[in-house]
């Protein structure tokens, strides 16, 4: 509340997302349904298909948690996407099927052995091809750059 958040494009709220223990290599991306959420989350979409990164997700509007951080933002209006490991049964058609919720989270169990590196490694790949995307917004309009791996 104290802090100006006029230059905020969007947030992209990384939070639990290496545990995958069936190893469908899918999360949820939990956007809401503000307009300024969808930019951000389609950003992180498109993100990922413009470096062709092995993933697949849940893309949540209505359903979406607001039980992280990035639910702040959404009540000041600002775009925020909250990305998650496939913790809630979602049923959409193209995404994650059933449920993978980390069982040791929260616990003393909930240890770096459990992470699975290579997804952990994509998952952020896409979250920080996102997040220079949205630092080079430019008339409204996302940029993606052109050169990939």
């Amino acid at each position: 509340n104290d802090h100006s958040l006029a230059g905020v494009v969007g947030v992209i709220n990384v939070d639990m997302f290496g545990y995958d223990s069936n190893d469908d290599r899918c999360f949820e991306l939990h956007v809401g349904t503000l307009a300024a959420s969808d930019k951000v989350g389609q950003c992180f979409v498109d993100s990922i298909q413009a470096y062709n990164i092995n993933l697949k997700h849940d893309y949540l509007t209505s359903t979406a948690t607001n039980l992280s951080d990035h639910s702040s933002f959404w009540g000041k209006q600002v775009g925020a996407v909250e990305v998650l490991e496939n913790f809630f049964q979602d049923n959409i058609a193209s995404g994650c099927t059933g449920i993978d919720r980390n069982p040791y989270y929260h616990t003393t169990s909930d240890t770096f052995d459990r992470i699975r590196l290579p997804f952990a490694f994509d998952v952020a790949r896409a979250a920080v091809a996102a997040t220079i995307s949205l630092a080079n917004l430019k008339y409204n309009e996302y940029y993606i750059p052109l050169v990939k791996n």
